[in-house]
């Protein structure tokens, strides 16, 4: 049984896909269609190029095009230890599929080699309209453990994506510690990550940067979701309180989950740090000795 994570509106979401294909003409024309729909695409021709691309950049699809079993197994291989794309969508033979593995809560999607480009390049659309899902399995009863940060962060951002999207707002994030983990429940967790970045994308305007950055200290995280505009100046971006007005419930809701798990929350709406909505929450271990 799945459950979707988040109920979404009608939108044409726009995203950022990874594209496999060892055949020159045919990743070129998947990369074209992908960019004709008004996608960002990353193309690769080698397991090597695929592996730096991943390393380095997040992607909402990954478009595998492979040929037979063998090249789906040496495809697998590639990619184990890497951080995947949301959703995967693989195309060519149906014996490759148990190769490949997806991202836990994302879509895997297998269709023929015949479909054209265009018809890929929808069905990829499809799939960031989708978002992420709470899978059988994963923590729905509040139980709180030691959680992977960046992945709690990667699956917020999926969730609101069509909303920033809209207004052509772009998403980065940045976590600086050795373990990367938070301790609290993975649920709860994901709802107040999805839930301020909606506020964020919310209030800022158009074209705005939002990145997430979560920073490790002795005793607890410090984290941040900001807004800039102009790229590199990070221009802060003035927020009147009544801006705050419509946003307040959203807000109470989301601190208390906070305090559930440890941790509070505030915002800054001037000054250099503006605008951003800025919270802590507990290692792992100072949590553990501390329950």
């Amino acid at each position: 049984m799945m459950v979707a994570l988040r109920e979404r509106r009608e939108a044409s979401p726009k995203g950022h896909i990874a594209i496999y294909a060892v055949n020159d003409r045919r990743r070129n024309a998947i990369c074209r269609a992908a960019r004709a729909a008004g996608h960002s695409c990353e193309d690769a021709g080698t397991v090597d190029d695929l592996r730096r691309a991943l390393e380095q950049h997040r992607f909402d699809v990954g478009v595998w095009v492979v040929r037979d079993e063998a090249e789906a197994e040496t495809l697998g291989r590639a990619l184990d230890g890497l951080k995947l794309p949301i959703h995967t969508l693989v195309i060519g033979a149906p014996a490759a599929l148990p190769h490949i593995r997806r991202r836990r809560g994302g879509s895997l999607r297998f269709v023929p080699a015949h479909l054209t480009a265009a018809e890929i390049a929808r069905v990829a659309t499809t799939s960031i309209t989708r978002g992420t899902w709470i899978e059988e399995g994963e923590d729905t009863n509040h139980q709180r453990e030691a959680v992977e940060l960046e992945s709690i962060i990667d699956s917020a951002a999926s969730s609101v994506y069509a909303d920033a999207r809209r207004k052509s707002q772009r998403f980065s994030s940045s976590v600086s510690a050795e373990t990367g983990q938070v301790f609290g429940s993975r649920s709860a967790l994901r709802k107040i990550f999805s839930s301020l970045l909606g506020v964020v994308v919310e209030l800022a305007p158009a074209g705005a940067s939002i990145n997430t950055q979560a920073v490790e200290g002795d005793d607890e995280w410090q984290i941040s979701v900001a807004a800039t505009v102009n790229g590199a100046s990070r221009r802060p971006i003035s927020t009147k309180a009544g801006d705050l007005s419509d946003e307040e419930d959203a807000l109470q809701a989301v601190s208390q989950e906070i305090r559930d798990q440890g941790g509070i929350l505030w915002v800054d709406l001037a000054g250099p740090e503006a605008l951003s909505v800025s919270f802590t929450l507990p290692l792992p271990a100072e949590a553990m000795a501390n329950a």
